[in-house]
């Protein structure tokens, strides 16, 4: 009997004209920015849509950033220029023997001051460049549901700028 009430609703489920379904998404995601700038470029043509290549969506100004990292390799180049000028100093020091420990020690100084600028001015270019990286926003293989920043507009740090699925 129990059988004959099982197949019954189980007919009967299958003659039904309407099913009601939820699609979800597998993840959801919520993209904010970590760095603060005016936005340049936003692809509202993508608004909606699977995007399969490397697409770009959202791109920050980044004037200030460029021109902060010319200016550092310059430096950087113009720092080389004087380790090296301070190593062959030291070098010829070396050789002298009639001058001092203390002069010795002075230029060996002024080689490991060098040194340790150069390794300075590098992380700050490594700093640079991934605060330039932060600002450009590329997605791959994913759905992108809704873009809520305009081309134009000022992106605080930790505003949302996309859902993605």
């Amino acid at each position: 009997m129990n059988i004959l009430y099982l197949l019954l609703i189980f007919t009967s489920l299958l003659n039904a004209s309407t099913y009601l379904s939820k699609v979800e998404p597998y993840r959801y995601l919520k993209v904010k920015t970590q760095v603060a700038g005016i936005v340049t470029y936003s692809n509202k043509q993508k608004e909606f849509t699977h995007i399969r290549n490397n697409t770009k969506v959202i791109s920050l100004e980044t004037k200030e950033e460029n021109i902060s990292l010319k200016n550092m390799k310059q430096s950087l180049t113009i720092q080389n220029e004087i380790l090296k000028i301070h190593q062959k100093n030291f070098k010829k020091k070396l050789q002298v023997k009639h001058i001092s420990e203390y002069e010795k020690s002075q230029e060996y100084l002024l080689v490991l001051n060098s040194k340790q600028l150069i390794n300075t001015i590098n992380k700050s270019i490594g700093i640079l460049e991934k605060n330039i990286s932060d600002k450009n926003f590329y997605e791959n293989n994913i759905y992108i549901n809704e873009i809520f920043i305009e081309k134009n507009e000022y992106a605080e740090v930790g505003e949302l700028l996309y859902d993605v699925y």
